[in-house]
């Protein structure tokens, strides 16, 4: 009779709750047609906060969904590096993408400083 043996090993995990379920990717091209100029910022935002909403991602715009801290602090009372904070960042800066490729080229310049999909 065989004996199964398992070995386990014990792994402290970080008291954090994620923030996110995936990281959404846009496609500006084929979900943001309308690209904002100075004549058309009622058609351009209706496409981008149904886009935005759809997705549930408004709230990196208007606030809502805070930026995470960049550490916390695990079980075992050390400080660690928070990944919610890198995915946070990493969802933003693709939203900062998506809003600057739904732009038409003099619009850009406006904008182009922004560091958060917020700011712009």
């Amino acid at each position: 009779m065989a004996v199964n043996t398992t070995r386990r090993t014990n792994v402290s995990l970080i008291s954090s709750t994620s923030c996110f379920d995936g990281i959404i990717s846009i496609n500006a091209t084929a979900q943001l047609p309308i690209k904002l100029n100075n004549n058309n910022f009622p058609s351009w935002k209706a496409q981008f906060d149904a886009l935005l909403y759809g997705y549930d991602l408004m709230g990196f715009l208007d606030g809502t969904k805070t930026c995470p801290s960049k550490e916390i602090i695990a079980e075992d009372g050390t400080t660690v590096s928070n990944p919610n904070f890198a995915i946070w960042t990493r969802q933003d800066k693709l939203l900062l993408h998506a809003i600057l490729a739904s732009l038409s080229e003099g619009v850009v310049p406006l904008i182009a400083a922004a560091t958060s999909s917020r700011d712009a």
